[in-house]
């Protein structure tokens, strides 16, 4: 009996954790759209995808997250977002 109050305590944790870390996350994507700056958490960002360019991988609507990684990382099918003035993703399908 006891080890089931304290797995459902554990679960609880952990729910909470998750929704406060998706409702800080929605947070920072509202907030960055509107100010029109670059958040970072934790050296991540991120982003929705606002067209269907990225489907049928990425689905419009959906929450992606971007980090920053020197140009020698980029590889054949990664996924990459720039920005010129807004920004922009697209699937590297060449390394020239």
């Amino acid at each position: 009996m006891r080890n089931i109050s304290i797995k459902k305590i554990a679960s609880n944790i952990f729910l909470l954790a998750a929704a406060l870390l998706l409702i800080y996350t929605i947070y920072v994507v509202v907030q960055s759209r509107r100010t029109g700056e670059n958040i970072f958490i934790f050296g991540h960002r991120p982003y929705i995808i606002i067209s269907e360019s990225m489907s049928p991988g990425i689905q419009r609507h959906a929450l992606i997250i971007v980090r920053q990684v020197d140009i020698d990382e980029v590889e054949e099918g990664d996924i990459i977002s720039f920005q010129i003035p807004s920004n922009i993703y697209h699937r590297q399908t060449t390394r020239k």
